[in-house]
């Protein structure tokens, strides 16, 4: 594995991720994000062949992690990169997929004093369990695949629930309003919910089932309620009781 060829690229992934949401065409941007990712498959799987297992998964993951940053920004800003180089910088090396935590970047302190007490917690938690394998692999345990679910279990503790979490204490030092990864992994999101977390972020919601992008409208199509054309050509209907708030969230634009 060649690093100075690695390096490059890495900053290829960078620089192109930025640059993709300036673009006017969106189909354009999207198109080339995609093929950007599933180039880097093809790339990191070349680069890494030979090289030991948790250096193949390391960079794999790094080089794909990159990659998709582009796209999350091309979905995310409307002809523009709403970060600056700096802001960039931070949320391609953040593990979350939202950059608009990033667009205030610096700021305040939020809270992380309870963040860190956690992650301290799971990690230490963690170290307990990877040392209850090493003691069982030698016993009679052994054979029911205890020592494995204690080293996977402590490696999750010590990886997804601890250095993870200190990485989030540590962006909301900085003023990132970034919140815990896996802090409800399997709860499923009501479409209020989502409404509630992006109203700030041009979202609106013209009907029970619709929430939408603004920055996304081709166009207004009068009518009772009336529908939206959006970016890709699809329509979405607005609810009569929501019309009103609708168009003066319009006007506002």
């Amino acid at each position: 594995m060649n690093p100075i060829f690695l390096t490059g690229y890495a900053a290829f992934l960078l620089a192109a991720g930025f640059k993709l949401p300036s673009l006017k065409s969106r189909y354009l941007a999207r198109t080339l994000g995609w093929a950007i990712a599933a180039g880097t498959v093809f790339v990191s799987h070349c680069m890494t062949i030979g090289q030991p297992s948790l250096i193949r998964m390391t960079v794999i993951v790094v080089l794909q992690l990159l990659s998709m940053k582009g796209l999350v920004a091309t979905e995310s800003y409307a002809q523009r990169n709403g970060l600056n180089v700096i802001q960039w910088l931070a949320f391609s090396s953040w593990f979350g997929m939202r950059p608009q935590p990033f667009e205030v970047m610096p700021d305040r302190p939020r809270p992380y004093l309870k963040l860190i007490a956690k992650a301290a917690s799971r990690m230490l938690a963690g170290i307990c369990l990877l040392y209850l394998s090493s003691k069982l692999e030698h016993t009679s345990f052994s054979g029911f695949f205890l020592p494995e679910l204690c080293l996977l279990a402590g490696v999750s503790l010590l990886l997804h629930f601890g250095v993870l979490t200190l990485s989030v204490a540590w962006w909301r030092m900085l003023g990132v309003d970034v919140q815990e990864l896996f802090r409800e992994p399997y709860r499923a999101k009501t479409l209020k919910e989502f409404e509630e977390l992006l109203i700030d972020h041009n979202f609106f919601r013209v009907h029970n089932s619709h929430l939408i992008n603004l920055s996304y409208i081709k166009s207004y199509n009068k009518g009772k309620g009336g529908t939206v054309t959006l970016a890709d050509n699809s329509e979405v209907e607005v609810s009569t009781r929501r019309k009103d708030d609708f168009l003066k969230r319009l006007e506002e634009l």
